[in-house]
């Protein structure tokens, strides 16, 4: 700090000496600025909390190594200002609540948890605009997920033992609809955003949608064909 008032040419008071050192030590660090930082357990839960709580919230899978440690550059020197009661002015506050305000409600509702759940202070909506941002990146380039019908003739047993085997084996589909084939003639208009059917039964009108003809036990060969079929689509 000496340094720095010899560089203005000024001296500068005690007081505001402590605020910028306030202020460098929470601000965020970027990846590799700082080599050494030393790890907090509270960020590093709180991270976590706010990763799997946003994550199921959104339905969206956001709970990745990198997406953690960006979350997490952030919530640490978060967690010093809420403590040493720092504020910061978000400028783009209005257009966040605005542009992204599904968002900005679900991360609001989240620090809510995390005031009560980890005894923080009160997470500002400056704070709150500022996580929302990092959120709304996580949804972008999240992998869309295919959307699925499973069919069978009967639409009970059968299709629920072959959901179970798709889902094991695809995780990443979602899964909209177990039904019997005369439920889906009867209420094809519903179904007409759907991606891929999966069914047991030959359709006497074959749908527009891609449709395979698997066994209902889900073999090896149908996994196969699932998998190349997704692949082009």
């Amino acid at each position: 700090m000496l340094k720095l008032g010899q560089y203005l040419n000024t001296t500068l008071p005690e007081s505001e000496t402590f605020y910028l050192f306030q202020y460098l030590i929470s601000s965020r660090i970027e990846n590799g600025s700082i080599k050494h930082q030393n790890i907090s357990n509270e960020a590093e839960e709180i991270t976590r909390f706010f990763s799997a709580t946003m994550s199921r919230l959104m339905g969206v899978a956001i709970d990745q190594e990198r997406n953690r440690h960006d979350l997490y550059s952030h919530i640490q020197p978060l967690l010093y200002r809420l403590k040493h009661e720092i504020t910061i002015k978000n400028d783009l506050l209005h257009d966040i609540e605005l542009e992204y305000q599904e968002t900005f409600q679900l991360v609001e509702f989240v620090s809510k948890m995390v005031q009560k759940k980890f005894h923080t202070n009160h997470i500002s909506k400056d704070e709150i605009g500022f996580l929302t941002l990092y959120f709304v990146r996580y949804k972008e380039l999240a992998p869309i997920k295919k959307r699925v019908l499973i069919m069978c003739s009967s639409g009970v047993g059968t299709s629920e033992l072959l959901k179970v085997k798709v889902k094991k084996a695809f995780p990443e589909l979602e899964i909209i609809a177990v039904l019997s084939s005369r439920q889906y003639q009867k209420n094809q208009a519903e179904f007409s955003k759907i991606d891929l059917i999966l069914t047991t039964v030959c359709l006497n009108e074959p749908p527009k949608i891609p449709t395979i003809l698997v066994n209902s036990v889900f073999t090896k060969q149908d996994e196969k064909r699932v998998k190349q079929m997704l692949g082009e689509m």
